[in-house]
């Protein structure tokens, strides 16, 4: 049973690495709201169109499912 606790505790129970994408984060934050997957996009991209976020904050304002088809349309997949 000890043992158990250690490999648990210590890592050990899944023997291979998991990876995950960094385009997962911002898709991610993209679903959640859509301006801070904008402003992620942005900031990686040095914020050349700062209008980008603005307007994707006045459609999520408006209602969810426009934001969202925005930002979804305007983040960039590495």
């Amino acid at each position: 049973m000890s043992d158990m606790f250690k490999l648990f505790m210590h890592g050990g129970m899944i023997t291979d690495d998991i990876c995950i994408p960094t385009d997962f984060i911002k898709l991610f934050f993209t679903i959640i709201f859509p301006p801070i997957g904008i402003w992620i996009d942005q900031h990686g991209k040095g914020y050349p169109n700062m209008n980008k976020i603005g307007i994707s904050f006045i459609l999520t304002a408006m209602f969810y499912f426009p934001g969202l088809m925005y930002g979804l349309n305007n983040i960039s997949f590495s």
